[in-house]
C-alpha cells in the first residue's frame, strides 16, 4: 500500500510539474497589452489602447505610423490566422497539414488567385498612398515576426516565421473576396 501511495504521489507531482510548465509556456506566448514596445520606422510616439474587448485603438500623428503599429498589433494577436490565410489562396496548406488538405489546395491553386496577385503587383502605382501605407503595415507585421513572441501553433508544427510580402496581402484579399462571394450564394 505504501508503494502505491508513493507511486501516486510521484505521478501526481509529475503531472503537476507538466501542467505548470505548459501554463507558464502559454503565458509567455500571450500578447503584450501593456507597457512599451520599441517599433522602428515610426516618426513619433504612438499609443495603443486595448479596450475591454481586446480591440486596439491606435493614436498616431500620421497614417504611416498608425499602419506600422497596426501591422505589429495585428501580427501580435493574429499571426497564426494570418499564416493560414496567406497559405490558402496559393494552395499551400498541405505544407502544414499534409495530404489531407490536398483537394483544398488544388481547388484554390486552380482559382488563380496567386497568379492574379503577381500580375496585380506588377501594375501597382508605387507612388500611391495606398501602396506606401500597405508597405508600412507590412513593416509592422515583419517587425513583430523579428522581435515578437512565437505563437504556440508555430512551435507545435515546427514552423519558421517568414516575412510577409505584398503578394501575401493580395493573396489574402483574393481569398477573402472569394469567401465573401460564396457567402452570398443562395442555399439550394
Amino acid at each position: 500500500m505504501k508503494k502505491l501511495k508513493k507511486a501516486l504521489i510521484v505521478l501526481f507531482s509529475l503531472l503537476l510539474i507538466i501542467a505548470l510548465g505548459i501554463y507558464f509556456y502559454l503565458l509567455s506566448t500571450k500578447p503584450q497589452y501593456e507597457g512599451e514596445v520599441a517599433i522602428k520606422n515610426i516618426s513619433t510616439t504612438t499609443e495603443v489602447y486595448f479596450d475591454d474587448y481586446g480591440i486596439p485603438h491606435i493614436y498616431a500623428n500620421s497614417e504611416k505610423d498608425a499602419m506600422t503599429v497596426l501591422g505589429y498589433v495585428h501580427a501580435q494577436d493574429r499571426l497564426w490566422q494570418m499564416e493560414l490565410l496567406r497559405r490558402i489562396a496559393p494552395g499551400r496548406l498541405a505544407e502544414l497539414f499534409g495530404n489531407k488538405v490536398s483537394k483544398t489546395d488544388m481547388f484554390f491553386a486552380g482559382l488563380g488567385i496567386d497568379e492574379n496577385s503577381e500580375k496585380t503587383i506588377t501594375q501597382i502605382d508605387k507612388n500611391s498612398e495606398t501602396y506606401k501605407l500597405t508597405l508600412a503595415y507590412l513593416d509592422g507585421i515583419n517587425q513583430y515576426l523579428e522581435n515578437g513572441k512565437t505563437p504556440v501553433e508555430f512551435t507545435l508544427l515546427g514552423l519558421e516565421k517568414k516575412p510577409f510580402t505584398l503578394k501575401d496581402v493580395y493573396n489574402i484579399f483574393g481569398f477573402m473576396s472569394f469567401s465573401f462571394a460564396m457567402a452570398q450564394k443562395p442555399i439550394r
